[in-house]
C-alpha cells in the first residue's frame, strides 16, 4: 500500500514540476535542465540512503523516521514558500498584460 501511494505521489508531483520546467526553460537548454533535475533526485537518494541506514543502526527506526519527517517538512516549506511568494508577485503583472 505504501509503495503504491509513494509511486502515485511521485507521479502527481513530477507532472506539474516537469510542465513548469518545460514552460520556463528555452528549447536549447530544456533537456539539460530536466537531466540535471533528475540527477539531483538520484544523487540525493544515493547520499541519503546510506545515512538513513547508518542512523537506523545507531539511533533506531522511530528516531530516524521522525528526524526525516522534520527535515523534509522544513525543506518542503522552505521550497514552497518562495514559489508561492514568487507566483503571487507575478500575478498582478500577468493580470495587467491581459
Amino acid at each position: 500500500m505504501l509503495g503504491t501511494l509513494s509511486s502515485v505521489g511521485r507521479g502527481l508531483g513530477s507532472v506539474p514540476f516537469l510542465e513548469t520546467l518545460n514552460e520556463r526553460s528555452s528549447s536549447a537548454f530544456r533537456a539539460t535542465v530536466i537531466s540535471l533535475s533528475q540527477l539531483e533526485v538520484r544523487a540525493s537518494f544515493s547520499l541519503l540512503g546510506p545515512l538513513v541506514g547508518d542512523g537506523i543502526g545507531v539511533w533506531g527506526l522511530p528516531s530516524v523516521l521522525s528526524a526525516l519527517g522534520i527535515l523534509f517538512s522544513i525543506a518542503f516549506v522552505g521550497l514552497l514558500l518562495p514559489l508561492v511568494l514568487w507566483e503571487t508577485a507575478l500575478s498582478p503583472a500577468d493580470e495587467r498584460r491581459a
